[in-house]
């Protein structure tokens, strides 16, 4: 645990299940000295240890040896060596790793293949709790299009299967595309920024309806991917955020499309401040509409959002457009009765 970037020493932490704590004291007391084994972080992804080195170098790591029985009898399957001279808040790079024992991959407890640098919830329970809220709103047609960003090794295109929906996902880490098409492999999934991946979700969709889930990292949703959002938005979105910052700048963005339907808090991090959030949102009832003065078409959302809620417009020329027009103008007309506000 870090704060303010010094390490605090939690010898047996409440959080951790026991073989990990038991893993710790033991790693401990034959770990060499810094300079001899610069050791920046320990990372365990469920069954899988990865040991990240801040080197270029290999150090030497025969002193492991020891090491296996014990890892063997708690439950781990696979023991890696990962160098990364740069790690710091980031603490993977794309290359130079080594597997020193055991097996790559391995499975969770509903049959899904992971791999050491796979990210997974604390607590599964509460991360499927998510999955099946978000897929009884959904409510998904067979063929029925879904698209889902951040889609790690496939749990969440597992559920959307379910339904036998067409499913896209996108994801940036290599390891985690290549277990999640053993997992779902009747799923498309892309390697690659989500903004990145645009021109594929345009072809994917082809102006049909669709659904959308997103998982993002801490920072939120790319600008580009809101962007087009706004162009195309779904009929159904569901939002599972770990940060309220980017959660309430991105929904602001999406606020005259989408409207929000439910907010559902979980603690995947218990005895920490983070929460979990989960935004139901649906697609906003656009009315087609003609300019009955220019005769343009235009869409109207009926909301505080709309461009006639952003213009003054003087009591005499209320008067005079309830008079002349049965509805709505298009904003270029509108204009033309009205000054902007300050």
């Amino acid at each position: 645990m870090t704060q303010n970037d010094e390490v605090l020493e939690i010898p047996s932490c409440p959080i951790h299940t026991e073989n990990i704590n038991e893993f710790a004291r033991e790693f401990k007391k034959i770990l060499p000295p810094y300079e001899r084994f610069p050791l920046a972080y320990v990372h365990i992804a469920q069954k899988q240890i990865t040991l990240i080195i801040k080197d270029r170098k290999k150090p030497e790591i025969s002193f492991l040896n020891s090491l296996f029985p014990l890892i063997e009898r708690l439950g781990f399957e696979g023991l890696w060596l990962h160098l990364n001279p740069v790690c710091g808040m980031n603490v993977f790079m794309g290359k130079n790793w080594e597997l020193i024992w055991g097996r790559p991959r391995s499975q969770d407890a509903v049959g899904l293949t992971y791999g050491p640098a796979s990210f997974s919830q604390l607590i599964p329970e509460l991360h499927k709790e998510s999955l099946e809220k978000a897929f009884q709103f959904f409510q998904l047609p067979p063929k029925g299009k879904i698209i889902d960003l951040y889609s790690g090794n496939g749990s969440s295109l597992k559920k959307w299967r379910e339904a036998q929906a067409e499913v896209l996902g996108i994801e940036i880490v290599g390891e985690a595309i290549e277990c999640a098409k053993l997992n779902v492999p009747e799923a498309t999934v892309l390697r690659g920024l989500a903004k990145d991946r645009i021109p594929q979700m345009e072809e994917f969709i082809k102006r049909d309806d669709y659904t959308l889930y997103a998982n993002p990292p801490r920072t939120g949703l790319e600008p580009e991917v809101i962007e087009w959002l706004t162009r195309h938005p779904p009929q159904k979105m569901a939002y599972l955020s770990c940060s309220a910052g980017t959660l309430r700048r991105d929904l602001e963005k999406l606020s005259n499309l989408l409207k929000v339907e439910s907010i559902s808090p979980y603690d995947f991090f218990p005895g920490t401040r983070h929460v979990e959030t989960l935004i139901l949102l649906k697609g906003k009832t656009m009315a087609q509409k003609t300019c009955p003065k220019c005769g343009k078409k235009f869409e109207c959302t009926h909301d505080a959002h709309c461009w006639c809620m952003t213009l003054v417009i003087t009591p005499e020329n209320l008067k005079r457009l309830k008079s002349e027009y049965s509805d709505c103008l298009c904003e270029e007309c509108l204009k033309g009765y009205s000054e902007k506000k300050d």
